[in-house]
Protein backbone atom coordinates (compact mmCIF):
# COMPACT_ATOMS: atom_id res chain seq x y z
CA UNK A 1 0.00 0.00 0.00
CA UNK A 2 1.38 3.35 -1.20
CA UNK A 3 0.74 6.54 0.94
CA UNK A 4 2.01 8.99 -0.64
CA UNK A 5 1.76 9.59 -4.52
CA UNK A 6 1.08 7.06 -7.19
CA UNK A 7 3.56 4.53 -9.43
CA UNK A 8 0.98 6.01 -12.03
CA UNK A 9 1.15 9.19 -13.24
CA UNK A 10 -2.25 10.73 -13.83
CA UNK A 11 -3.77 11.90 -17.18
CA UNK A 12 -6.02 14.37 -15.65
CA UNK A 13 -4.85 17.74 -15.82
CA UNK A 14 -5.45 19.97 -13.03
CA UNK A 15 -5.61 23.30 -15.04
CA UNK A 16 -8.53 21.52 -17.70
CA UNK A 17 -11.86 20.25 -17.45
CA UNK A 18 -11.48 17.91 -20.76
CA UNK A 19 -9.52 19.79 -22.43
CA UNK A 20 -11.12 23.06 -21.54
CA UNK A 21 -8.93 25.65 -19.52
CA UNK A 22 -10.80 25.24 -15.94
CA UNK A 23 -9.93 29.52 -15.11
CA UNK A 24 -11.66 30.45 -18.56
CA UNK A 25 -14.83 28.45 -18.27
CA UNK A 26 -15.23 30.00 -14.13
CA UNK A 27 -14.34 33.08 -15.17
CA UNK A 28 -16.87 33.51 -18.15
CA UNK A 29 -19.18 31.68 -16.03
CA UNK A 30 -18.86 33.54 -12.26
CA UNK A 31 -18.96 36.97 -15.34
CA UNK A 32 -22.17 35.80 -17.05
CA UNK A 33 -23.74 35.90 -13.18
CA UNK A 34 -22.59 38.76 -12.31
CA UNK A 35 -24.25 40.59 -15.48
CA UNK A 36 -27.20 38.80 -14.78
CA UNK A 37 -27.52 40.06 -11.17
CA UNK A 38 -26.15 43.65 -12.21
CA UNK A 39 -29.06 44.11 -15.13
CA UNK A 40 -32.03 42.71 -12.78
CA UNK A 41 -32.14 39.21 -12.52
CA UNK A 42 -33.65 38.71 -9.34
CA UNK A 43 -31.70 36.59 -6.74
CA UNK A 44 -34.80 35.03 -6.41
CA UNK A 45 -34.93 33.65 -9.82
CA UNK A 46 -34.02 29.87 -10.55
CA UNK A 47 -32.09 30.66 -13.27
CA UNK A 48 -29.33 32.45 -10.99
CA UNK A 49 -29.27 29.35 -8.47
CA UNK A 50 -28.68 26.97 -11.04
CA UNK A 51 -25.71 29.25 -12.44
CA UNK A 52 -24.39 29.44 -9.14
CA UNK A 53 -24.75 25.75 -8.71
CA UNK A 54 -23.39 24.94 -12.00
CA UNK A 55 -19.94 27.14 -10.61
CA UNK A 56 -19.63 24.84 -7.63
CA UNK A 57 -20.18 21.97 -9.79
CA UNK A 58 -17.24 23.58 -12.16
CA UNK A 59 -14.94 24.11 -9.31
CA UNK A 60 -15.02 20.14 -8.50
CA UNK A 61 -14.83 19.19 -11.98
CA UNK A 62 -18.38 17.20 -11.20
CA UNK A 63 -19.67 17.64 -15.00
CA UNK A 64 -22.69 15.67 -14.06
CA UNK A 65 -24.01 18.47 -11.73
CA UNK A 66 -22.95 21.12 -13.86
CA UNK A 67 -24.93 19.47 -16.90
CA UNK A 68 -27.86 19.13 -15.19
CA UNK A 69 -27.65 22.78 -13.51
CA UNK A 70 -26.57 24.18 -17.36
CA UNK A 71 -29.52 21.81 -18.93
CA UNK A 72 -32.07 23.03 -16.03
CA UNK A 73 -31.47 26.67 -17.44
CA UNK A 74 -32.88 26.17 -20.58
CA UNK A 75 -30.97 28.89 -22.12
CA UNK A 76 -32.18 27.88 -26.28
CA UNK A 77 -35.29 27.27 -25.23
CA UNK A 78 -38.47 29.29 -26.65
CA UNK A 79 -39.37 31.87 -24.11
CA UNK A 80 -35.97 30.87 -23.00
CA UNK A 81 -32.70 32.46 -20.80
CA UNK A 82 -31.13 33.73 -24.13
CA UNK A 83 -33.95 35.70 -24.74
CA UNK A 84 -34.29 37.54 -21.48
CA UNK A 85 -34.13 41.36 -21.77
CA UNK A 86 -31.53 42.39 -19.29
CA UNK A 87 -32.07 46.41 -17.44
CA UNK A 88 -30.18 48.92 -19.01
CA UNK A 89 -28.46 50.05 -15.16
CA UNK A 90 -25.68 52.24 -16.09
CA UNK A 91 -26.56 55.84 -17.82
CA UNK A 92 -23.86 54.99 -20.82
CA UNK A 93 -25.48 51.90 -21.80
CA UNK A 94 -28.35 51.26 -24.22
CA UNK A 95 -30.88 48.63 -25.34
CA UNK A 96 -28.38 47.16 -27.88
CA UNK A 97 -25.60 47.28 -25.65
CA UNK A 98 -26.93 45.39 -22.80
CA UNK A 99 -28.25 42.48 -25.06
CA UNK A 100 -24.90 42.13 -27.02
CA UNK A 101 -23.12 41.94 -24.27
CA UNK A 102 -25.50 39.46 -22.50
CA UNK A 103 -25.82 37.22 -25.58
CA UNK A 104 -22.16 36.97 -26.08
CA UNK A 105 -21.59 36.08 -22.52
CA UNK A 106 -24.25 33.64 -22.86
CA UNK A 107 -23.17 32.20 -26.33
CA UNK A 108 -19.53 32.12 -24.74
CA UNK A 109 -20.30 30.17 -21.70
CA UNK A 110 -22.92 27.41 -24.08
CA UNK A 111 -19.86 27.09 -26.15
CA UNK A 112 -17.18 26.05 -23.22
CA UNK A 113 -19.18 23.81 -21.56
CA UNK A 114 -20.83 21.69 -24.38
CA UNK A 115 -17.20 21.71 -24.90
CA UNK A 116 -16.55 19.59 -21.46
CA UNK A 117 -20.08 17.52 -21.89
CA UNK A 118 -19.07 16.09 -25.46
CA UNK A 119 -15.39 16.13 -24.78
CA UNK A 120 -13.88 12.29 -26.42
CA UNK A 121 -10.50 11.16 -25.62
Amino acid sequence: MKLFGSSKKSKADPYTINGVPRSELESVTKVLLKFCEDHGLSDTCPKIEFIKSCILAIEKSDIETAKRQYESIGIFQKEGFYEWYPEITHPNETREYVNVIFQSLVKRWALLILKIFNHED
